[in-house]
C-alpha cells in the first residue's frame, strides 16, 4: 500500500510540475548592457540581472531572458533586424533617436488601457517631463526608464582665481555671456588665449535655454525670431573664443570656465576614485544652465516599451511597470547605473541622498537635490518626430559655419529652413 501511495505522490509531483513549466510564461527584455550616456557602465550587467532575479522572486510564472554583451551603437540596427524576422523582445529599451520611428513603424503598444485599467499605478510618481517623452499626440507608447539632464558644468577654482562667484541656478545669459568675456584671456601675452570661457555652446543648447523650438509636428520652425535670437547668441559665446578651435581636451585640464554636459558625467567623475583620473587638478561643480526664458535644461530619456506584436502583453506589461517604476528597481540605478530615477520621490529620499554621498570627498557636500529634481521636472524633452534626428543633423552641417566661421546667420537660417521643410515634405 505504501508503495502505491509513493508513486501516486510521484506522479501528482510530477503532474503538477509539468503544468506549471506549461504555464510559465517566457519574456524576452532587449536591452544594450555596454553603458549609456557617453559614460561606460561596468555595473550595468549587475543592475539587470539583480533586477530580473527579484522579478521572477515576485513573479514565478514568468521567466525574463536578455541577450548580454549587446553595445549601444549596435542597438538601433539590432531591433530593426528583430522587427523584420517578427522576432521582438516582448518589452524593449527605446533610444531617443529611434522613437519616433517605431511609432511609425507600428512597433510600440499603446499603453493607454494598461495605465487605465492598472489601479497599482501612478503616472504621477514620474518626473512629468520624463513621462511626456513617451507620448505621440497624448497617447502614452513608451514609459522613462532612466534620465540625464544637461547641465552647466563649472570650473570653480578658475572663476575663484578671476575674483567671480558661481552664478546662481536661475543665471541668465547677460550673466553668462559677462562671465565668459571677463574669463576669456591671454594669460601668456603670446597672442593667443589661453583661457576660455566655454566649450560646447551649441545652437541646440541654445536653442533650448532660448525657448525656442524647432519641430512642430512636420513644420519646421528654425525662420522664428527666437531662434534667430538663439543662433546669434551662441555666434556671440563661440566668438569670445578669439577663433582658437576647443576641445573637450582644454576643458579637462582647467583652462575653461564652463562646458554642458550630461550629468551622467557628474555622477561618473565627481565621486573618488574616478574624479582624480578626469579632472585633479581644478575644483569643478555642476550648475543649470543659463536662460533668456527658455528652460534650464535638455531632458534625455531612456524608455521602455511593450512590442505591439508581443504574445504576452499582460506579462510583459508587469514586467515594464517593474523596470520603470518600482521603487528599489529604480533606487538600484543609482547604485548601478549614471543615469538618474524617473521616479520623483527617489531623488528626494534619504536612501538617495546617502548613496550619492557615499563616495564623494569629505570636504564637499553633493549636488542640491532638491534643485536637481526641479531642473528635472521643468526640463525640455526633444521633439518625438522620426524626422528629428534627420533635421537636427541638418542643421549642425548648416549652422556650424554660421556660428564658428563667417557666415552670415540670416541666410543660413533661411537655407536651412528650406533644406528642412523639403526634408519633411519628402
Amino acid at each position: 500500500m505504501k508503495k502505491y501511495l509513493a508513486v501516486f505522490a510521484a506522479t501528482v509531483f510530477l503532474i503538477s510540475s509539468c503544468t506549471f513549466e506549461s504555464k510559465q510564461v517566457e519574456l524576452a527584455l532587449g536591452i544594450y548592457t555596454s553603458g549609456d550616456w557617453g559614460v561606460p557602465n561596468p555595473d550595468s550587467l549587475v543592475l539587470f540581472d539583480t533586477a530580473i532575479e527579484r522579478f521572477e522572486k515576485d513573479n514565478p510564472n514568468i521567466k525574463v531572458t536578455y541577450r548580454s554583451g549587446m553595445l549601444r551603437e549596435d542597438y538601433s540596427e539590432w531591433v530593426a533586424q528583430q522587427a523584420l524576422k517578427n522576432t521582438l523582445p516582448d518589452v524593449f529599451a527605446v533610444l531617443p533617436e529611434d522613437f519616433g520611428q517605431f511609432i511609425s513603424l507600428g512597433l510600440l503598444k499603446d499603453l493607454s488601457k494598461d495605465i487605465k485599467d492598472d489601479s497599482e499605478f501612478d503616472p504621477k510618481s514620474y518626473y512629468s517631463s520624463a513621462l511626456e517623452s513617451g507620448k505621440v499626440n497624448g497617447t502614452q507608447y513608451a514609459l522613462p526608464f532612466e534620465i540625464a539632464p544637461t547641465m552647466m558644468f563649472v570650473n570653480k577654482t578658475l572663476l575663484s582665481l578671476e575674483g567671480i562667484t558661481i552664478p546662481k541656478p536661475n543665471w541668465t545669459w547677460d550673466e553668462f555671456y559677462e562671465i565668459c568675456d571677463k574669463i576669456s584671456q591671454d594669460k601668456n601675452s603670446d597672442g593667443h588665449l589661453d583661457q576660455f570661457g566655454c566649450y560646447g555652446f551649441t545652437w541646440e543648447e541654445a536653442a533650448t535655454t532660448g525657448g525656442s523650438e524647432i519641430l512642430d509636428g512636420n513644420t519646421t520652425l528654425f525662420d522664428s525670431d527666437k531662434f534667430l535670437s538663439a543662433t546669434q547668441f551662441a555666434k556671440s559665446i563661440n566668438a569670445l573664443n578669439g577663433g582658437e578651435n576647443l576641445t573637450s581636451i582644454d576643458f579637462d585640464k582647467g583652462n575653461v570656465a564652463f562646458c554642458p554636459l550630461d550629468f551622467s558625467y557628474y555622477r561618473a567623475y565627481k565621486p573618488y576614485p574616478y574624479r582624480i583620473k578626469k579632472y585633479s587638478n581644478f575644483e569643478w561643480d555642476c550648475i543649470p544652465m543659463p536662460t533668456n526664458g527658455g528652460y534650464a535644461s535638455e531632458l534625455q530619456t531612456l524608455q521602455m516599451g511593450i512590442s505591439a506584436r508581443s504574445s504576452h502583453k499582460s506579462e510583459a506589461w508587469e514586467l515594464l511597470k517593474y523596470f520603470t517604476s518600482d521603487y528599489d528597481m529604480q533606487l538600484s540605478l543609482l547604485e548601478y547605473s549614471y543615469g538618474l530615477p524617473v521616479i520623483r520621490s527617489i531623488l528626494e529620499s534619504n536612501e538617495a541622498s546617502l548613496i550619492l554621498q557615499k563616495d564623494m570627498p569629505s570636504e564637499e557636500i553633493y549636488i542640491d537635490l532638491a534643485m536637481l529634481g526641479n531642473v528635472i521636472e521643468n526640463a525640455n524633452t526633444a521633439p518625438n518626430s522620426r524626422h528629428y534626428s534627420e533635421v537636427k543633423n541638418l542643421a549642425d552641417s548648416i549652422l556650424y559655419p554660421a556660428i564658428y566661421a563667417d557666415a552670415n546667420i540670416d541666410s543660413m537660417i533661411r537655407i536651412l529652413q528650406r533644406q528642412a521643410s523639403d526634408l519633411l515634405s519628402k
